[in-house]
C-alpha cells in the first residue's frame, strides 16, 4: 500500500525528532521489523530503551481515528491487550499522528482527527 501510516511516517518524520508526549523524551528513531516479520516503528525514551510499534497497530488505530474521529486509550486497550501493558505505545501512536498533522491530543488518553 503507497499510502500506509508507516510509509507516511518514514516520509515526513526525520529520524531523531522528539515524538510530542505528556510525559518523557521520546524520539523516532526509524522502521524495522520484529521478529515474526512485520515492520515496525522503532522510538527511543529518554536515550536509552528502544521500543516499538508495529504497522497493525498504526493501521488498526489510523483506521479507528478517521472511522470515529477519536483515538481513545480505552479502545487501544481493547484492541492491543497485549501491546497496552506498555503504556508508552499509545502514546507513541498518538504522537506520530501529532507529528502528521491528523490528530491532536484534546485530553488526556484521546486524541482527535484534525483533518
Amino acid at each position: 500500500m503507497a499510502n500506509a501510516v508507516i510509509d507516511r511516517i518514514v516520509d515526513e518524520i526525520a529520524v531523531g525528532k522528539k515524538i510530542p508526549k505528556p510525559r518523557g523524551n521520546t524520539t523516532f528513531e526509524g522502521v524495522g521489523a520484529t521478529r515474526s516479520g512485520e515492520r515496525s516503528v522503532r522510538y527511543k525514551i529518554n536515550g536509552t530503551s528502544v521500543k516499538s510499534v508495529t504497522e497493525s497497530q498504526l493501521d488498526s488505530a489510523f483506521a479507528q481515528l478517521h472511522a470515529s474521529g477519536e483515538l481513545t486509550r480505552p479502545w487501544f486497550n481493547d484492541a492491543f491487550p497485549v501491546a497496552a501493558r506498555q503504556t508508552c505505545h499509545f502514546t507513541t501512536i498518538g504522537g506520530l499522528f501529532v507529528l502528521l498533522g491528523v490528530a491532536e491530543r484534546s485530553q488526556p488518553g484521546v486524541y482527535t482527527l484534525t483533518r
